[in-house]
């Protein structure tokens, strides 16, 4: 996710944080950047929380709650590894979330955005898509879960209809054969989006 920018302080905000492996590289390439890192999962939290500790960093505002469309919280299921998602079934929970369209509108200009929300991107982009003209470089990780339905034309509209262009590259389990290969129940697509302005 390296990205050029004209200030030594960027603006990034980091939704679906983990560990904090992107924290740590956008601070090695801008040590000054202004980071907002988003992660819900309480294990993980800790371990992102102690990566940037070991690391030197504290200056980046760590807020341990789900990105989503609304304030009241969301039921997030914790796959109990390095993920979770409001659409796992497993282990379930209500956790605190924060709407992102709130956030965006709170911000004059954003260098980098990262969603990687383990399936709650579409909805989220939808939410927040009058508040991505702030944003200058976007991407995101789409999951598309055979549990729900594809919307990765949704969200692709709601990228075009801010005027970026978009670079997809497949991650994840591919598919060559996928009329016998994909399993109900699984991830069916995995993509890596780079959105640009």
């Amino acid at each position: 996710m390296d990205f050029k920018c004209d200030s030594n302080t960027p603006v990034i905000l980091d939704c679906g944080a983990n560990v904090g492996i992107s924290v740590l590289r956008a601070k090695q390439l801008f040590p000054a950047a202004k980071i907002m890192a988003f992660e819900p999962d309480p294990k993980v939290y800790a371990c992102l929380e102690k990566n940037l500790k070991t690391n030197g960093i504290s200056d980046v505002d760590l807020v341990q709650k789900a990105v989503w469309i609304n304030n009241d919280g969301v039921n997030f299921g914790s796959e109990g590894a390095d993920g979770g998602s409001v659409y796992y079934a497993e282990n379930k929970n209500i956790v605190p979330s924060v709407r992102l369209k709130d956030v965006l509108s709170k911000i004059g200009h954003v260098d980098l955005l990262k969603i990687d929300i383990e399936g709650a991107e579409t909805d989220v982009l939808i939410d927040c898509k009058d508040e991505l003209k702030k944003v200058k470089n976007l991407f995101v990780e789409y999951h598309s879960m055979t549990s729900q339905p594809q919307r990765l034309h949704e969200l692709l509209q709601v990228l075009s209809s801010n005027s970026f262009r978009y670079y997809i590259h497949s991650i994840g389990t591919i598919h060559k054969k996928p009329f016998v290969e994909i399993e109900p129940g699984t991830m069916d697509i995995q993509l890596d989006i780079h959105a640009i302005r």
